[in-house]
């Protein structure tokens, strides 16, 4: 789960936060704690990146060298679903009730949505295209 570079490291005084574990890193380098810290109650393992104009910090009850990898994968997943309801497809709108008619259609959209990926990665490719989106779904280098 990703969190604020401003939540506060309890039990030390005064009180940092925890951009502070991670702000002596260069841009797009990535650091992963072995220990486990305390985060708003729980105890948690931190990763976190230096992105260009700010940090991505995530908490994982798991060890935490693949925390970033996994964040950014359910970040591309996130993006699909958005992509498929108000921000692209529009699949609400289809007020369907029928299962087998929505699998279909979900299959369908999944394939449509491939398809414009890959379209765009292709004309990305010929012509190297300006992106300007938030910044916690850029890549995450390690």
């Amino acid at each position: 789960m990703r969190i604020k570079e401003n939540a506060v490291l309890p039990g030390t005084k005064p009180q940092p936060n925890v951009r502070t574990l991670f702000g002596d890193l260069p841009v797009d380098h990535s650091r992963c704690l072995r220990k486990r810290r305390w985060i708003y109650g729980q105890s948690v393992f931190l990763a976190g990146v230096r992105l260009k104009d700010e940090y991505l910090i995530v908490a994982s009850n798991k060890e935490p060298t693949q925390a970033l990898a996994r964040y950014q994968k359910r970040w591309s997943i996130e993006v699909l679903f958005s992509a498929l309801k108000k921000r692209g497809f529009d699949y609400e709108q289809t007020h369907l009730t029928d299962p087998e008619r929505i699998k279909k259609l979900v299959a369908l959209l999944a394939i449509a949505f491939t398809w414009a990926h890959l379209v765009g990665v292709w004309l990305a490719e010929k012509k190297p295209l300006k992106m300007n989106y938030p910044a916690a779904s850029r890549g995450v280098s390690s």
